[in-house]
């Protein structure tokens, strides 16, 4: 019998994690979520390391830690396709 594609399992080590949205420091409900969800699954996946594509709303005005790497200017066009290539 075959398995469908939802019952095939995933290897951890083969996730590349990245995550894109709003995030710490900005103020704003979906950071502070974005935080805490890349923080959960991290400690479930027994402290795997991720990525984080910051949409900001002002560019470098955020203290951003080491998983951001690479930030969106939320109103740029440009920022979004370009985050699709590099990450």
């Amino acid at each position: 019998m075959t398995r469908s594609p939802l019952e095939t399992p995933v290897l951890v080590s083969d996730l590349d994690v990245i995550y894109v949205g709003s995030f710490v420091p900005r103020a704003c409900g979906i950071a502070t979520f974005t935080d805490d969800l890349s923080t959960s699954i991290s400690a479930e996946l027994g402290g795997r390391t991720y990525r984080v594509v910051a949409v900001t709303d002002q560019p470098g005005a955020y203290d951003y830690p080491s998983e951001v790497t690479f930030e969106i200017r939320q109103n740029v066009i440009r920022d979004y396709a370009r985050a699709a290539e590099i990450s």
